[in-house]
Order: C-alpha cells, then structure tokens, then sequence
C-alpha cells in the first residue's frame, strides 16, 4: 500500500468532485477515497464512551525561564533605548520564573517603542 500524505486529501478531493489536479504531484498521488463508505454523515458521536487515561501521579515543572524566553528578554535588552538603559534591569540577571522574563521583555519592548515615537533627544 502507498503511504498518504497532505496531497492525498488534494486528490481524495478532486476525485470526489471531479476536479482538475492543481499540479502532478497531487495528480499522482493516492486517495483515501475507499475509506469514505457511508452514504450521509454520522450523527453519533463514536468517542463519546472513551474515558482517556489519567495519572494519579502530579509531575511538578519548575518555572524557571527557558532558552527561548531568555533570548526573548536579552534581544528586547538590546534595543538602542540609552535613558532607559541606566535604569533598567539587566537581562543578564537571573529571572524568578518564565512570566518575570516575559514581562520584562513586554516592558522594554514597551518603552523602545514610547521612546521611539517621541524621537531621540
């Protein structure tokens, strides 16, 4: 059997509807039109009875910030914003928790962008 891929659902479509392919790729490709038996749409809902598997073990994450929100906050520390540079929090020092990280870089960003419209002095 041919494995599906997004084209598939190109081709499932065209061949439903009698459609044109938009190129070769998904005039090639497989549908999945075999599996599409039923004559009007299910009206029940067939996962309605699954009860998903819960853990009644509780993990803890810490919140410490992750890489990405300390490239966030150290690129917003290094917009060219100088008066608020001397009193601003270094990003360089350590964040409490991912929310502090991200505030800080919304502040900077904040600012940069007042100081921004006022124009430099």
């Amino acid at each position: 059997s041919m494995a599906l891929d997004h084209t598939s659902i190109l081709k499932t479509l065209e061949k439903r509807f009698k459609l044109q392919p938009l190129t070769k790729r998904d005039a090639a490709a497989p549908d999945f039109a075999d599996v599409l038996t039923l004559k009007k749409a299910r009206k029940d809902d067939p996962i309605a009875s699954v009860k998903p598997p819960t853990s009644k073990k509780s993990i803890k994450f810490d919140d410490e910030p992750d890489h990405l929100q300390h490239l966030y906050a150290d690129s917003m520390n290094n917009l060219p914003l100088e008066e608020y540079s001397r009193n601003h929090k270094s990003a360089e020092s350590h964040f409490k928790n991912s929310d502090e990280a991200i505030r800080y870089g919304a502040k900077r960003y904040r600012d940069y962008f007042k100081h921004y419209k006022k124009g430099p002095k």
